[in-house]
């Protein structure tokens, strides 16, 4: 078997640019690789949106906590395993990174299918828990049925793939990946939605989006069989070689990662059963609003992810400096643009809520959650940073502490709190009553990191 190589340019960029010009050559990618799986996202709801019925954007908006487990999946075996081959590349075990990448690949498609089989199973018991009213229960199962039970495997890998290729610098190749995803599903979604083309409704968007992820795979899958002689990823069955030490180094960081977006999922569950009892057309509106308040958050979630290799890398390398400047940096771009957001959200809300559907009550409700919901979006950015250096440095309690208390701890009390002190509108104010307790424990949990490092550098550094 050939062996795996650290190239120059991957050398280069980890080790000798100036930290500003490798974070963006890292983060732009995949940024443009986030906003294209946002588009991808809204493109289901704003096609749906056209046919003016909230009950069909309401089916569409409880399914989302059961696409966030196949996430969690992903993000146990993208964020965990992806960080660990970043730091194999920083300590030079290339060998194990290939292993790693493999062990990767298989465990994830082996708990993506028995979930899909699970919900295929219980169809009709999951779209009512995941909080589907009456009116709407016929769609959540059309869409379920195809984004879940059948397209599952291809959504996982889609987003899977864009971890392990990042993981080694190749930022740019899995926003391409990403990117084609959403481009297909764009060009798919009015022909299978809309009455001129085949007007399946909300079946179509969703048959729509499992052939755009599966164009998706079959470029990762050409790319990385063509890369197979000189690169660290693989997906060869003779490199799954699973030891208990290496599943332990994977799910110290991908657990965490993952029971946030589990804990994200059974808080959304729960936020959409509160809403749905204010009817269908409250529920359309928070679905609307939150989609659309997912700009500044993929946004600084891909420059969190972006960074991640980086700060990995160099932490391996114990070249703390770096990784430190690396993560400043980064955190002052995504604050700066969420605070741009937050302005353009209070004065346009009702203008894009309007780009989705033209139902009045619903663009009321929707123009008023986006004003509450946007609050907060600087805060994450923050945490959103804070968790990933957690992740990226292999500081495993910490990056649990962050996702539990986000996810779990704080919000879900703050659920039934908040609406009970202001109804209906408190249950968007609780990201921002969540991000700013986080805050707190985020720049806590960080400088006892940074007094760390400084201890095992043995001087005084100021990072």
């Amino acid at each position: 078997m050939p062996k795996a190589q650290l190239t120059a340019d991957k050398l280069d960029l980890f080790e000798r640019k100036p930290v500003l010009q490798s974070v963006l050559l890292l983060a732009i990618p995949t940024i443009i690789g986030q906003l294209v799986m946002l588009f991808h996202n809204l493109a289901d709801t704003f096609f749906v949106g056209k046919l003016n019925d909230p009950g069909m954007v309401a089916g569409i908006t409880v399914s989302m906590p059961a696409t966030m487990i196949i996430n969690a999946i992903v993000n146990l075996f993208g964020v965990g395993g992806g960080s660990l081959i970043s730091r194999l590349l920083g300590r030079r075990e290339l060998d194990r990174a290939r292993k790693v990448c493999s062990v990767s690949f298989y465990l994830a498609i082996a708990m993506t299918m028995v979930f899909s089989i699970v919900c295929a199973v219980f169809l009709d018991e999951v779209c009512i828990l995941l909080g589907s009213p009456e009116q709407s229960l016929e769609y959540s199962k059309d869409y379920l049925l195809w984004i879940v039970c059948i397209g599952g495997i291809p959504q996982m890998l889609n987003v899977l793939f864009g971890h392990l290729v990042r993981s080694v610098g190749s930022a740019r190749q899995a926003s391409v990946g990403i990117s084609l995803s959403a481009l297909v599903n764009c060009l798919l979604d009015p022909v299978f939605i809309l009455p001129w083309g085949l007007g399946l409704g909300v079946e179509g968007a969703a048959i729509a989006t499992v052939l755009a992820n599966l164009c998706s795979c079959l470029y990762f899958t050409v790319l990385l069989m063509r890369s197979r002689q000189d690169s660290v990823l693989s997906l060869m069955p003779s490199d799954f070689k699973p030891d208990r030490s290496m599943i332990a180094e994977i799910a110290k960081i991908g657990t965490p990662a993952a029971l946030q977006t589990v804990l994200a999922s059974f808080s959304s569950t729960i936020l959409n059963n509160m809403i749905a009892k204010y009817g269908h057309t409250a529920l359309a509106a928070a679905g609307i609003s939150r989609r659309i308040d997912m700009l500044p958050s993929k946004i600084t979630l891909g420059l969190s992810q972006g960074v991640l290799p980086l700060i990995a890398y160099n932490y391996a390398q114990k070249n703390y400096k770096r990784m430190h400047q690396a993560a400043r940096i980064t955190r002052v771009i995504s604050i700066s643009f969420a605070l741009c957001c937050v302005a353009v959200f209070q004065i346009f809300s009702s203008q894009l809520v309007s780009l989705f559907i033209l139902d009045e009550p619903t663009v009321e409700l929707g123009t008023r959650f986006l004003r509450i919901l946007c609050l907060g979006t600087p805060l994450m950015a923050l945490n959103y940073l804070t968790t990933t250096t957690f992740q990226a440095t292999g500081q495993g309690p910490q990056a649990l502490a962050m996702s539990v208390f986000r996810k779990g701890l704080a919000d879900i009390p703050l659920v039934f709190l908040l609406d009970r002190i202001w109804p209906m509108y408190g249950l968007m104010g609780v990201q921002l009553a969540v991000d700013i307790l986080a805050t707190a424990l985020s720049i806590t949990l960080y400088r006892m990191f940074l007094k760390k490092l400084r201890g095992e550098l043995g001087v005084k550094v100021n990072f």
